[in-house]
């Protein structure tokens, strides 16, 4: 890490490791500056837009809940997991919801990281900024590396020894983070800076949330497992807000080389705008996205409502309302969603799976599985 590259206020913020490499610096991340200054005022004002505008739309929908927020919180999922190597598709995600079957590690803490983070977003969204702190940064660490053997020993504790970002050693790292000794002041610092009235009065919660996460990342305080739980504290700041839980990482993960350098001028130049743009241009990017698969998912299932014309309240009309979530489902799990008997609800899968609407999956005559093809794929890249 070259201490020539960085700002000014970050080259200020220099630190020694401990031996044996106390030769080398870190940096002890300076916070957010109070006024947070967008790269591109017009791109941060149609941010704001498309947050509002889903805020209002979420809130005008009968019991203020988006069709198929299950599905959104597992796309969030295999998409923040991806980023750091992780990976797992969403039919393997689907298809350890639908039977809870073995599964291989990377499956489980994609799995992992969809439950905690459906989880933890009533308590936040009841407490605001105030549950926002090391304890939760603790639970969210361990559960997202809960499946990881590699993590056995560390998961949950912040980390004992330096770490570096990027190069091959300490002497060619892109980035070098606070040492151990300053994690917790680094944190201190970081949640009340989240909490500051003043800052919050001044600042977008999209400003503010940009600033937090390029912050968080910058002090890494997890030996591993950091990114993933940075991305989940973004759609957790968003309900802390009283806005809807935006999940961004499908836009991180088809634009990682423009958030890395966003990150990277936040966290080395000063430039916290770039940071402000990047999470913008998601915000609009994910409120569009969120809109055009709604539009097309009440279409579905207003066409299979037309066909089948249930009575309000059957097992029929409730099975069609669980798709959207359960897009992958046994006769077990639709009988224990919908609080019915195994042979109430088995011959309305049988009857979607005759009509095409489902198709099994095992190739089995016991324990056999069905999938929604048509709602899954709203949820796939290049579904156009």
């Amino acid at each position: 890490m070259k201490a020539s590259a960085l700002a000014a206020r970050v080259r200020r913020s220099l630190v020694s490791l401990p031996p044996p490499l106390e030769n080398i610096k870190a940096v002890v991340p300076p916070l957010p500056p109070a006024a947070l200054v967008p790269g591109d005022l017009r791109l941060h004002s149609e941010a704001q837009k498309a947050l509002g505008k889903i805020n209002g739309f979420v809130r005008g929908l009968p019991g203020r809940r988006f069709l198929a927020t299950r599905m959104l919180e597992r796309q969030e999922a295999v998409h923040s997991s991806a980023i750091e190597g992780t990976y797992a598709t969403l039919a393997d995600l689907l298809t350890l919801d639908a039977d809870e079957g073995d599964s291989a590690d990377d499956v489980l803490q994609v799995r992992q990281y969809a439950l905690i983070l459906g989880a933890s977003l009533g308590n936040v969204r009841d407490e605001g900024m105030r549950a926002i702190t090391v304890p939760l940064l603790r639970k969210l660490h361990v559960a997202v590396l809960e499946a990881d053997p590699k993590a056995n020993g560390w998961r949950g504790r912040l980390r004992a020894m330096p770490v570096r970002i990027g190069g091959r050693s300490f002497e060619t790292a892109t980035f070098i983070p606070p040492p151990p000794d300053q994690l917790f002041l680094c944190l201190w610092r970081h949640f009340r800076w989240l909490r500051d009235d003043e800052i919050r009065f001044k600042n977008s919660s999209i400003a503010r949330i940009a600033c937090a996460h390029a912050h968080f990342e910058a002090i890494h305080p997890f030996m591993d497992g950091n990114g993933r739980v940075g991305r989940l504290l973004m759609a957790l700041m968003f309900a802390a807000e009283g806005d809807e839980p935006l999940y961004l990482s499908p836009y991180i993960d088809a634009n990682k080389d423009h958030y890395y350098a966003a990150l990277r001028a936040a966290q080395q130049r000063d430039d916290w705008g770039a940071m402000i743009d990047f999470i913008s241009m998601a915000t609009i990017a994910t409120v569009d996205e969120i809109l055009r698969v709604h539009d097309r998912l009440s279409t579905l299932i207003a066409d299979w409502r037309a066909h089948f014309q249930p009575r309000s309240g059957s097992v029929l009309d409730r099975l069609l309302d669980l798709l959207p979530d359960y897009p992958s489902l046994s006769v077990k799990l639709a009988a224990e969603k919908l609080g019915v008997t195994y042979p109430a609800v088995s011959g309305y899968i049988e009857l979607l799976h005759k009509e095409g609407i489902l198709v099994e999956t095992t190739g089995q005559a016991r324990n056999r599985r069905f999938v929604a093809d048509a709602i899954v794929a709203l949820f796939q890249p290049n579904r156009d």
